[in-house]
């Protein structure tokens, strides 16, 4: 193996780790929620932060009460009340205020669900 293509290879596995460790995303941590015994929970898993999941859990069964998500380019929402998860026609470049839109949109379903 020449030096050059050592340099290729090993700038290859650098490139290929970076992007590795970017993919993973960040730890889960808490959004702002108005609800005693409840807490909004959000998680990043890459895409330069544009695939994530917000979860609005029970504090204290940790059951899910609904999912708001982006998987890179489309948003989804799950309740148990709603059954299968739901596109919305809102594209996930377009959340100028994401903590935001993410607590009102679950507020809504979740307001729904208990209709």
């Amino acid at each position: 193996m020449t030096l050059r293509s050592r340099t290729v290879t090993t700038a290859a596995a650098m490139a290929l780790a970076a992007s590795a460790f970017g993919a993973s995303g960040t730890g889960a941590y808490d959004l702002p929620w108005p609800v005693d015994g409840q807490v909004l929970r959000y998680r990043s898993c890459g895409c330069a932060d544009a695939c994530w999941k917000a979860e609005v859990r029970n504090t204290r069964t940790q059951a899910v009460l609904a999912t708001l998500r982006c998987d890179c380019e489309h948003l989804s929402v799950w309740t148990p009340a709603h059954g299968a998860e739901r596109r919305l026609p809102q594209a996930c470049a377009d959340l100028p205020d994401k903590p935001a839109f993410i607590r009102s949109t679950l507020q809504d379903w979740l307001a729904k669900s208990a209709k």
